[in-house]
């Protein structure tokens, strides 16, 4: 993956455009994605966006389960209001 641009919505938020490059055999070098996602800072730690990973994993056909009230209730002890953002690197 290479990162093309970024641009701060905010002090805790950005638009980030990158592109998903996926092997291919020498012959043919693979295949380039042009992407476009956000990233949130969880101090100090930047961090993918949950949207943008469902829409990155939605592309192989796979899904995140829903954020629902027993997840963002508490009941896991999980009361930061950026739950559900996955980490990335």
């Amino acid at each position: 993956m290479t990162n093309d641009s970024v641009r701060f919505v905010d002090d805790t938020e950005a638009e980030v455009s990158f592109v998903i490059m996926l092997p291919g055999p020498i012959q043919h070098p693979g295949m380039h994605m042009p992407s476009k996602g956000y990233a949130i800072l969880e101090d100090p730690t930047w961090k993918v966006a949950r949207e943008t990973y469902a829409e990155l994993v939605s592309r192989i056909g796979l899904a995140l389960p829903p954020l629902n009230a027993y997840f963002c209730s508490g009941a896991l002890g999980m009361d930061n209001p950026q739950f559900g953002r996955w980490s990335g690197s």
